[in-house]
């Protein structure tokens, strides 16, 4: 980026909050001088340590500190910001933003509070702000009707069915992709969790222990997606030999993969 310049392409216009949603780009709409140079050293630190790379959320909280900051202060500086410049920008994000934005924003606040208090940059003798600002999802769905059907997301009847006759069949009838296929939604009916989570699953990931009552339980043994270590989810007992059946499948399949990686060591 060049440092100089009010614009970042694909990443930040430095200018003014615009009350009256009219594009300026002169002079007078950028950001105050004493405080542009901050603005654009804290998009630089999100943009670089972020996954994501849509800031517009950032850039909207910074707008408004500044505005907030000269209406309050005289001065947009920000080592004065603290609760009430804080609670006022929320105020502000509210009234201007629908109220999904107002909520990103209030998150962006949080995060910058953080930042101002963890480097020492305000003069506040307490300086700790959350986010008031919330967005509740109501959800209609209660669940699959008795003949579960109801949601547009989750399958029919016929097609759990279907998925059930060809898991069902034997494996000369059926081809590679329908055997991988039946397999991995078998195994995610038999225990919850991702699909990147099945796709990962060790060649022994078989468990068969005995439980404080003595009977033998069989579980397997996943990696989470989430970074977490391992862990053993145990199979409803209704569900083992299904659970047994598509894990015994799979290994056939990737069988010559497995050889072939040994190889490659």
């Amino acid at each position: 980026f060049n440092w100089e310049s009010y614009e970042w392409r694909g990443v930040a216009v430095f200018t003014k909050i615009n009350l009256k949603r009219k594009v300026k780009t002169d002079k007078e709409q950028l950001l105050d001088e004493e405080y542009i140079d901050f603005a654009k050293a804290y998009m630089l630190h999100i943009h670089s340590f972020n996954k994501s790379k849509s800031n517009q959320n950032t850039l909207s909280m910074l707008k408004i500190i500044e505005f907030v900051l000269m209406k309050s202060c005289g001065e947009a500086n920000v080592i004065k910001c603290n609760n009430s410049i804080f609670d006022e920008c929320a105020r502000l994000a509210s009234a201007k933003y629908s109220k999904v934005q107002a909520v990103g924003i209030g998150k962006e606040l949080e995060k910058l509070c953080s930042f101002l208090t963890g480097n020492r940059m305000t003069t506040s003798s307490y300086f700790f702000w959350v986010n008031p600002l919330r967005y509740k999802i109501t959800q209609s769905w209660k669940g699959y009707e008795p003949s579960l059907e109801g949601h547009s997301k989750l399958p029919d009847i016929k097609s759990i069915i279907a998925i059930a006759e060809i898991f069902s069949k034997d494996e000369n009838q059926l081809s590679t992709r329908d055997i991988f296929t039946t397999s991995v939604l078998a195994l995610l009916m038999c225990a919850p969790g991702r699909i990147s989570e099945i796709l990962s699953l060790p060649a022994d990931c078989e468990i068969t222990e005995k439980d404080d009552k003595g009977i033998e339980r069989y579980g397997l043994r996943f990696f989470s997606a989430k970074g977490y270590a391992g862990d053993i989810k145990w199979i409803p007992t209704v569900m083992v030999p299904i659970a047994q059946k598509a894990i015994a499948r799979l290994k056939k399949l990737s069988n010559h993969a497995r050889s072939a990686s040994c190889l490659y060591r």
